[in-house]
């Protein structure tokens, strides 16, 4: 008799032995066919093939963490690096100086320089700021040894920091020498003080002169600001030489042929236009060819607006008294003549104020910046007249003198001229609120950049 395997078992359970099959044969496929239902024990087992798996995703997600954190860190070296390259800059050190410090200060941020790599661009090599006098590239690099990630991976990880630093706008100037190259760009001399009322003195010279005090004339500002150097005393606690230069303010003003238009007002024969004692009491905007003259003695009203003076300049003689509020006036040349500029003689007494909205919000007193430079259009302001400017004086390409004995005072006044010489007092403002007067900005504001 066949007897299956499934008889064999059932039998075997029954207490029968099965004919001419050895009980311990029986007994082992009686366990057999246990086992293929049991379900126990298999967690362990898969657990048991798992775990290196587990073990090793855990640890490169700990690994790539520590990544992460190392560049971070990495980053904020470079970033500290660049900063203080520029601040190096701008206080006027050699590059050598200027690297050494970004070196240093990347260091203090936990940058090994042993292991790891830098580079100092100055200019930036890439990036927004490539080539930017004023900015400053750290780039850093350092190798991480591989700890899980090695059983995939031969070798070290590198982790890069880069960062950009560069100068923006900080702090107010009053006063500003565009000149790059003049001795003396701004000059007191004799018994000349100028105080300059909460704001800095600016000159863009690399003179070693280039903001010069002599025989007894003192700039008392918060700051004296240059790119090149600073001679004499001044009560100033601050100087700043080798300073980068300061941006021109205004150099978008502009001024078109269709502005000036024509001639509204001229003197017989095309000569300078001269208000007489029986002229109407307020003088008029518009283009006044061959220039503007106020006579001595006499009492002027310049209603608000822009006056062009266009071929000539604008004078005023001593004991002449002029005043207005809202007033722009422009020196240019569109008409014939020459550009002309502003003589203001001893005696006079001048209260003007520029216009506190409009294109030329601010601006008192502008020569175009198509004038060419020359000794005949200077801006004199001389000895013994009384002025109070509330406004922009901007003479990009020619000299602003303040002679002997005047005295100049105005709740906000800006000087922007290519050289400045002070013989005479002054007080200088810098109230300038509600006024419309642009700012100057210094370029002293270190801020990160990339």
């Amino acid at each position: 008799m066949r007897i299956d395997r499934r008889n064999r078992v059932k039998m075997l359970k029954d207490g029968f032995s099965t004919p001419g099959v050895p009980m311990r044969i029986v007994g082992a496929l009686s366990r057999l066919s246990g086992l293929s239902g049991d379900r126990r024990g298999v967690t362990a087992i898969m657990f048991a093939l798992m775990l290196p798996v587990v073990v090793g995703f855990i640890g490169m997600g700990v690994e790539v963490g520590y990544w992460y954190t190392s560049k971070r860190n990495l980053q904020g070296a470079a970033d500290a690096g660049a900063v203080a390259g520029v601040y190096e800059n701008l206080n006027g050190s050699s590059a050598a100086v200027a690297q050494a410090q970004a070196l240093a200060e990347a260091g203090r941020n936990d940058y090994d320089n042993t292991t790891g790599a830098f580079a100092y661009n100055d200019p930036p090599a890439s990036g927004a700021y490539t080539g930017d006098a004023n900015a400053v590239q750290v780039v850093l690099s350092e190798p991480r040894d591989l700890l899980f990630s090695s059983m995939y991976h031969d070798g070290a990880v590198t982790i890069n920091g880069s960062a950009t630093a560069t100068l923006g706008e900080g702090s107010e100037a009053c006063l500003l020498a565009l000149s790059s190259t003049a001795a003396k760009a701004i000059n007191a001399s004799g018994s000349t003080t100028i105080d300059m009322n909460g704001c800095k003195v600016a000159s863009n010279s690399s003179a070693s002169n280039a903001i010069n005090m002599s025989g007894g004339g003192d700039l008392n500002a918060d700051c004296l600001y240059t790119v090149g150097g600073v001679t004499g005393e001044s009560s100033s606690d601050c100087t700043k030489e080798g300073a980068p230069a300061t941006t021109d303010p205004y150099s978008d003003l502009t001024v078109s042929d269709a502005d000036i238009g024509t001639c509204d007002f001229s003197g017989p024969g095309n000569s300078t236009y001269s208000p007489g004692s029986d002229s109407p009491p307020n003088m008029q905007p518009g283009t006044y060819c061959r220039g503007l003259s106020i006579g001595a003695g006499l009492t002027v009203v310049m209603d608000p607006g822009t006056y062009y003076i266009d071929g000539g300049g604008f004078s005023v003689a001593g004991g002449a008294s002029v005043s207005g509020t809202g007033v722009t006036i422009i020196l240019t040349n569109k008409n014939g003549g020459s550009y002309g500029a502003v003589d203001i003689a001893g005696g006079a007494v001048i209260d003007l104020a520029a216009p506190t909205s409009g294109t030329y919000s601010g601006i008192l007193f502008f020569q175009h910046p198509d004038a060419p430079y020359s000794a005949s259009s200077t801006f004199n302001f001389n000895g013994g007249s009384t002025m109070e400017l509330t406004g922009v004086l901007y003479v990009p390409n020619n000299a602003i003198v303040f002679s002997g004995g005047n005295t100049t005072t105005g709740n906000c006044t800006k000087i922007v001229g290519l050289t400045v010489d002070f013989s005479g007092n002054a007080e200088i403002n810098n109230s300038c609120a509600g006024t419309g007067v642009p700012s100057i900005y210094l370029l002293d504001k270190v801020t990160l950049v990339e």
